[in-house]
């Protein structure tokens, strides 16, 4: 029996999927559950309104929160089309959950606020579920919420890669929607560790952001007093044509890096459509910053998740009882099928013990060691690990 167990189904009916993985889950959970987590493919579940419905009538009361994806990770099975789910244990985790209708600050405020008076007592992590787009200012609103001491980790929604607003679903026990923000504050009797990465490596070309636009400054319009997509292109040593027709895949294998300015480490933002007026980015990039062209590494990537694992089980002292994996939907599409099969093979083997996760469009972490500032990346993978009971 384990405190935290996991369930998965490929039924298209939403009862009939969230029966059968809850049923699965629960089997193996040590006690009763205080809190789901749901991640559903958008294709074959596109209405949050029925996976609610269903969890309620299966579940009465129970709190979840979850997002649409694409691409759905349960033990060591990395799947297309299915509904996936994991259970906390009552005797070893309580949780509170919380929703706001919207994204930024005011939502992120909303959604932790919530969260927070729900469970009633000071959380050990926070879990953010949000739609892309609103990452960085919900991060901001729910840090107002929580202080700079809670870890917060998250994964954003996504829609199987049909890349098309609103990009998916976010779920939970407090609302359903989209273009929404949840967040989950957990508190634990178990250790927690949180550890992130990448698989790129810098090339050693960078240049000044000199200009940047965008509601989030997402938009880099000149690199070094010049067009970003001009210096981009003799980076790469392709044309500028090429680059508008291909950026969101030639932004896989070339993206850009921001370093942190206390660590040093690399933040990795994906650019995603390249034109005359600039590079846009699937994360924030910012103006007055230096950014690294970096190349990605296929192998590094598969193996990354298993690297992860292993680092969250040492600092755990050797013990994971649960696992939440969350990977960059960018990067699960650059390795391809037999490259996820892989990663989530090798992160389960490593672990020991119930693995959840998704294909997210975009990944909240930090590098913690150095102070608990979460960061809105891309192609990147996290792992939020549980530690063991004491015996």
């Amino acid at each position: 029996m384990s405190i935290f167990s996991v369930g998965y189904s490929f039924s298209r009916d939403p009862r009939r999927a969230v029966e059968e993985a809850y049923n699965q889950a629960l089997k193996g959970l040590d006690g009763r559950p205080c809190l789901a987590l749901v991640f559903s493919s958008y294709r074959s579940y596109p209405s949050p309104e029925a996976i609610a419905v269903a969890l309620e009538a299966v579940a009465p009361g129970l709190p979840f929160a979850g997002v649409s994806t694409a691409g759905e990770y349960v033990l060591d099975k990395s799947l297309t089309g299915s509904l996936v789910l994991g259970l906390f244990s009552s005797r070893y985790f309580r949780a509170g959950v919380g929703f706001s209708r919207g994204l930024g600050f005011k939502a992120g405020v909303e959604a932790a606020r919530m969260a927070v008076e729900g469970l009633q007592a000071a959380p050990s992590l926070g879990i953010l579920f949000s739609a892309p787009g609103g990452e960085e200012e919900a991060l901001k609103g729910v840090r107002s919420v929580v202080g700079p001491q809670l870890i917060v980790a998250g994964g954003s929604s996504g829609d199987d890669y049909l890349l098309k607003p609103p990009y998916g679903y976010q779920l939970s026990s407090a609302g359903v929607g989209s273009s929404s923000t949840v967040f989950v504050a957990l508190e634990s009797r178990v250790p927690i560790a949180v550890v992130g990465g990448h698989a790129c490596r810098p090339t050693g070309r960078r240049g000044l952001v000199s200009k940047a636009s965008g509601s989030r400054l997402e938009t880099i319009v000149e690199i070094n007093g010049r067009p970003a997509v001009e210096v981009y292109s003799e980076w790469l040593g392709v044309s500028v044509d090429r680059l508008v027709r291909e950026m969101l895949s030639i932004g896989l294998l070339n993206p850009l890096g921001v370093r942190d300015p206390v660590t040093g480490y690399l933040y990795v933002k994906h650019p995603a459509v390249a034109s005359r007026e600039g590079v846009t980015c699937f994360a924030r990039v910012g103006e007055g910053v230096v950014v690294e062209l970096l190349e990605h590494d296929r192998r590094e990537s598969i193996v990354l998740a298993s690297k992860l694992v292993e680092e969250a089980k040492r600092r755990l002292g050797g013990c994971l009882g649960g696992l939440i994996l969350v990977h960059c939907a960018g990067s699960a599409a650059f390795i391809g099928g037999e490259g996820r099969e892989e990663l989530v093979s090798l992160a389960y083997r490593a672990a020991g013990c119930p693995l959840l996760g998704f294909a997210a469009y975009g990944e909240q972490w930090g590098y913690y060691d150095y102070g608990v500032w979460t960061a809105h990346q891309n192609l990147t993978t996290v792992v939020i690990g549980f530690g063991c009971p004491a015996r």
